[in-house]
């Protein structure tokens, strides 16, 4: 199984991956995949988002893998996928 995403932003500036709600849908993850979350995160202007779920997944960019674990939140979509750039 895999996804072609043509844009993702990187920003070592991130502590996390995130992905928008609309785009997991996209995706069409196996819910058995997903995991519930009672995470809350804390935006820069300090507002709060609960986490709605989060999954691991297997990213390729050029020749490199690696396994990364995604946050999902209910936020608008600016981009398919944040990466933080740890």
């Amino acid at each position: 199984m895999g996804w072609k995403v043509q844009q993702v932003m990187i920003d070592d500036g991130f502590a996390i991956n995130l992905c928008p709600l609309k785009v997991l849908a996209k995706l069409e993850m196996e819910q058995s995949k997903l995991a519930g979350s009672d995470m809350v995160l804390s935006a820069y202007d300090d507002s709060k988002k609960k986490v709605a779920r989060d999954f691991k997944t297997i990213v390729k960019v050029g020749p490199i893998k690696t396994k990364v674990e995604f946050i999902v939140l209910d936020i608008p979509m600016v981009f398919p996928l944040l990466l933080c750039g740890v």
